[in-house]
């Protein structure tokens, strides 16, 4: 199949405005039996589109015990005008078995303009290089739950805590004033998202979001979508961890069963594609 793809690439029309990503998706398909190919890699990594030098990066990542050159590719790639590829180095860095010249891929890198994202991703890359190891995360501090709700929900309430505040999960997006990250993630704080309809909440926890959407007056371009979390957890997480968000953050509404959360999900088996807004908002609006 290797000589079939590459025979596929060279014929490629390079003056087709998707042509970089065209060579892109042959150099995915070459990574993926396992014989990246070599050429078609460096030239993605000198390619216009920022996009394609980043994900050339991130191969040549996963294959730097073919590429004898990666670490001067990597010192190349940190010095990129754009600061996505630059990230991508200094990630690929941290994974690098040659600790004196993943050093100095991060250094080179952290001397140019850095957002907040790898501003974080510097720092533990040069801390994992240096053998400083990373401060175990904080426990969160229990709230106690709200006199409103019944015993029940109060046990709800407490558990659901834990399931947000796990890594990845939650806390992540929304962190722990449930305020989010604009323009990024909204806030959960005083949401009709989250205090409305339960079923349109169960849904796009379970299956996901994406799109843009509005937040008590804040717009958020919805290009990084609510993760689905259907596959992560179970019925009864789902439901404590709702019914947690829906009485704290300026919150106050019914709790949510295990029950209710199963017949979302058993009205959609397999179902594997994220919600839209527009979707959604069809068959749940807003209260007006």
């Amino acid at each position: 199949m290797l000589p079939a793809v590459k025979a596929w690439a060279a014929k490629l029309d390079q003056n087709d405005p998707q042509y970089e990503h065209n060579a892109l998706e042959a150099l995915w398909t070459t990574w993926g039996l396992n014989q990246a190919d070599d050429a078609l890699l460096r030239q993605l990594l000198a390619a216009k589109d920022f996009h394609a030098r980043a994900a050339a990066v991130r191969v040549l990542r996963y294959n730097m015990h073919r590429i004898a050159d990666h670490a001067a590719l990597f010192e190349k790639a940190a010095v990129d005008p754009h600061g996505r590829v630059r990230l991508e180095a200094i990630v690929a860095a941290s994974w690098m078995t040659d600790t004196a010249a993943a050093k100095k891929i991060v250094e080179t890198a952290s001397k140019q303009p850095l957002d907040v994202w790898s501003q974080a991703a510097a720092k533990t890359a040069a801390d994992r290089l240096a053998g400083i190891a990373e401060k175990p995360q904080a426990e969160f501090t229990v709230v106690p739950a709200p006199d409103h709700l019944d015993a029940a929900a109060k046990k709800q309430f407490v558990a659901g805590q834990e399931v947000y505040n796990r890594e990845g999960l939650c806390m992540t997006c929304h962190r722990g004033d449930g305020g989010g990250l604009p323009p990024a993630f909204p806030s959960i704080a005083s949401s009709p998202w989250v205090t409305e309809d339960k079923e349109r909440l169960i849904k796009l926890v379970l299956f996901g979001l994406m799109g843009p959407l509005e937040v008590n007056g804040k717009k958020f371009d919805g290009q990084v979508p609510m993760t689905p979390f259907a596959g992560m957890l179970k019925d009864e997480e789902v439901a404590n961890v709702l019914t947690f968000v829906r009485n704290h953050f300026g919150n106050k509404a019914d709790a949510v069963s295990a029950a209710e959360v199963k017949a979302v999900r058993s009205a959609q088996p397999g179902r594997m594609m994220f919600y839209t807004v527009d979707e959604l908002l069809k068959q749940h609006p807003m209260k007006k």
